[in-house]
């Protein structure tokens, strides 16, 4: 939760000679949630959510957390309360219309880090976009 917009981040530490074919894989997935979600996914997605939430109140310092996110992001008193009723009544047309939304691949910024003479003519072959090199220092402003 945040109050405004942040990034969407997804990474992996994946072999050298394996970096395209995990590329091809991130954006195979990322397309794919924008794809309706079948039932009996979206049924286990929710159990899981549903099932795990008792978790987050197990310790007193669990407790303060939850109510410290009730003060900063301003939520209403039976947030906690209705959780497990409201991850329930999500529907498939719910996750994609979000998807949709906010999940954009062809805006993404790839970042790769790793031998460029081993992974370059993969990355370019996939053809996802210009492709930028940056040494440390101008990552790192040095």
């Amino acid at each position: 939760m945040r109050i405004a917009a942040g990034p969407f981040l997804a990474a992996a530490g994946v072999q050298t000679d394996k970096t395209a074919e995990s590329l091809t894989e991130f954006f195979n997935e990322l397309n794919g949630i924008l794809k309706p979600v079948p039932a009996t996914e979206l049924a286990r997605a929710k159990n899981y959510v549903a099932l795990r939430f008792p978790s987050g109140f197990e310790a007193t310092s669990d407790i303060s957390r939850r109510l410290e996110d009730v003060l900063v992001y301003k939520l209403p008193d039976d947030y906690f309360s209705k959780y497990v009723q409201n991850i329930q009544a999500v529907t498939g047309a719910d996750v994609q219309r979000v998807a949709q939304k906010y999940i954009a691949p062809d805006r993404f910024a790839v970042m790769v880090v790793g031998d460029r003479k081993a992974i370059e003519p993969g990355i370019r072959a996939l053809n996802l976009g210009t492709v930028k090199e940056l040494t440390v220092d101008e990552v790192f402003g040095g």
